[in-house]
């Protein structure tokens, strides 16, 4: 069943309605963001599917897949102001926390590039990961790794890049 064209886009500005003003730092995504979902909803209906999106950040494409009728569920770890190494520090991170309990988002914070995450093996139809691979500083073998795991048999691995 593929979605309107349309209906994708009213759905991502929804998206940036819901997360602002945190979205408002990923305007220059939204085509990305857009052209991913367009992709996706060409190849599956994800109404009721099981969505993991790794490397989440600030949820824009989590809460995009659960206004699409999805139960989805983020991971990141540099999202979090208590990584040591964090260059999103996100002020007033409380302030992105309730807007995620608003919106009945949840992100747990997990480095993608250790195994095992925390999942029970193939309890995903399907994973996104957008805009994250070009950012790990190691090999993402473990990315991959952790992906096939979790995926259910048939399940789909959707990667992007910033040049999508």
């Amino acid at each position: 069943m593929q979605i309107e064209n349309r209906k994708i886009q009213e759905i991502l500005l929804q998206v940036y309605k819901d997360l602002a003003p945190f979205s408002d730092a990923y305007q220059s995504d939204f085509i990305r963001f857009k052209k991913a979902l367009d992709f996706l909803t060409s190849r599956v209906d994800i109404t009721g599917k099981s969505v993991l999106d790794l490397g989440s950040g600030i949820g824009i494409l989590l809460r995009a897949a659960h206004r699409l009728g999805a139960k989805a569920q983020g991971v990141d770890h540099f999202i979090f102001p208590t990584e040591k190494a964090n260059f999103y520090t996100i002020q007033h991170f409380n302030e992105l926390q309730n807007l995620w309990k608003k919106n009945q988002m949840e992100i747990v914070k997990s480095d993608i590039t250790q195994a095992p995450l925390p999942f029970q093996p193939e309890t995903a139809d399907i994973i996104l990961c957008d805009a994250t691979i070009e950012h790990l500083l190691n090999s993402p073998k473990v990315l991959f790794y952790e992906a096939y795991r979790l995926l259910k048999p048939g399940g789909y691995l959707l990667m992007t890049n910033w040049d999508l």
